[in-house]
């Protein structure tokens, strides 16, 4: 059983919203404002649901995003980037409630809440309830604009004058109990290494 990822650019969104033209772009304010995020949202949740893709910020870096559960834009996400297909994408979900429903968990709730939300990526085992289409093997994109349905412009994300800031996120594989495997160091590499050794005496599998 091949695993799937969590967290990045292919995206699982339940929010409900008008969708916007082909190719449109949505600057969210500088300062925080609840009035331009809920357009955001509702204008991401309209366009993913339609089956479009859209370019919005992670907590690391930017990404393009479809509905996880829906095959066509999963494919599309793949055409867009010229995406080997078997390279995985990764998932993202509301809350780590969710994240159950897709994955096998085999470590302690309270661990995922320590890691989750965060610039980290887990790598777990596939739950049936997983798209069998998505990992079945398992200025950003600017001239990718056209094809897409929506841009979610947030500005600069994490801390522009640290060079980490460009490394994404730390994808941990937590698929084997009481053991990890960090597959991409990232940026939050030394937080969740702490995290995982010193709190949860999980040990590297290649100890």
């Amino acid at each position: 059983m091949r695993p799937a990822t969590l967290a990045g650019l292919a995206r699982a969104v339940e929010a409900v919203g008008p969708g916007r033209g082909c190719g449109d772009r949505l600057l969210l304010p500088a300062r925080p404002d609840p009035r331009g995020w809920k357009e955001a949202v509702a204008a991401a949740a309209g366009a993913l649901q339609a089956g479009g893709l859209v370019a919005l910020p992670t907590d690391t870096v930017y990404g393009v995003a479809c509905l996880a559960q829906d095959s066509a834009a999963v494919r599309s996400i793949y055409s867009l980037k010229g995406r080997n297909g078997g390279k995985p994408l990764a998932i993202c979900l509301g809350d780590v409630e969710r994240l159950y429903r897709y994955c096998q968990v085999n470590v302690p709730d309270e661990l995922l809440r320590d890691l989750l939300p965060g610039p980290v990526t887990l790598v777990l085992k596939r739950s049936e309830e997983l798209n069998k289409d998505l990992n079945p093997f398992t200025s950003e994109f600017q001239d990718l604009w056209p094809q897409l349905s929506l841009i979610i412009d947030g500005g600069p994300i994490g801390d522009v004058q640290s060079p980490e800031c460009r490394l994404g996120s730390t994808v941990v594989d937590l698929s084997v109990s009481g053991k990890f495997t960090i597959i991409r160091p990232g940026c939050a590499l030394t937080s969740t290494v702490e995290i995982l050794k010193q709190k949860y005496g999980l040990i590297p599998e290649s100890a």
